[in-house]
């Protein structure tokens, strides 16, 4: 039997909220990963959802995702992936 891993990835604050995100879209967890912020070592994805954070957010919590959480996702996309930030 083969193992398939996930080459896509829902990414979050945390993975109960990138799980209700495939589960409302039904995404197939054979093809996509929940992942959080902090987790971006390791695989290469060819497409990678990034959910904003939708709360009330400081500047520095602002500045936090666009200059930390955004580039440090932005380097697990293979050279032919695609990146949404919703």
């Amino acid at each position: 039997m083969q193992t398939i891993t996930p080459w896509c990835a829902v990414v979050a604050a945390n993975e109960a909220i990138a799980r209700q995100y495939m589960d409302a879209f039904k995404l197939s967890s054979e093809i996509w990963d929940a992942r959080v912020y902090d987790t971006a070592l390791g695989a290469q994805y060819e497409h990678i959802v990034l959910i904003r954070p939708h709360w009330r957010l400081s500047p520095a919590e602002i500045a936090h995702f666009e200059q930390l959480i955004l580039p440090m996702w932005l380097t697990r996309l293979s050279r032919t992936g695609k990146m949404k930030v919703i």
